[in-house]
């Protein structure tokens, strides 16, 4: 038997056990002490997407809808802006897997994180470079869809290398 550590199966009130009668309530299953160095690998690599993709993807939408409206942006353009994130995502996302297999996964992982900071940056700086509320406008969108483009290089090149 594994020296693993070991899960409890413990039937509920009112249910048949689940285990074979004459043998104990309580079941070992051998569960792994370590994982593999790829497992570690994978658990480390969808960990840090998570946490950046949450990130990326929630920052914009607490600071900007206050930040848009002082420039005189309407909320339903604020609405459109934010939701231009998840929308590229999904549609550069195939595109991005394709990408991976032709030129490799670390090229396209620095150019998404390259992209994704640069769409961050521009997101950021679009209040200091104008003040009119259409010049904004197309500016947000394209530092959005910029920055969601480097999400979905990022991310699909992460995954797909695993």
């Amino acid at each position: 038997m594994d020296s693993g550590m070991t899960a409890v199966v413990i039937p509920s009130e009112g249910q048949a056990p689940l285990l074979p009668s004459g043998t104990s309530a309580i079941s070992t299953v051998p569960m792994p002490e370590r994982l593999t160095p790829h497992q570690r690998k994978t658990l480390v690599a969808i960990l840090i997407s998570v946490v950046l993709f949450t990130y990326c993807a929630a920052t914009p939408g607490t600071i900007f809808p206050l930040q848009a409206h002082e420039m005189g942006i309407s909320i339903s353009t604020v609405g459109a802006i934010v939701a231009t994130h998840p929308v590229v995502v999904a549609l550069s996302a195939p595109i991005c897997g394709l990408l991976c297999t032709r030129v490799g996964y670390f090229p396209v992982l620095c150019g998404g994180v390259v992209a994704l900071v640069v769409g961050m940056v521009f997101f950021g700086a679009v209040p200091w470079l104008t003040k009119d509320a259409t010049h904004a406008t197309l500016l947000f969108f394209a530092a959005r869809v910029t920055h969601a483009s480097g999400t979905s290089l990022a991310f699909t090149s992460t995954v797909a290398g695993l």
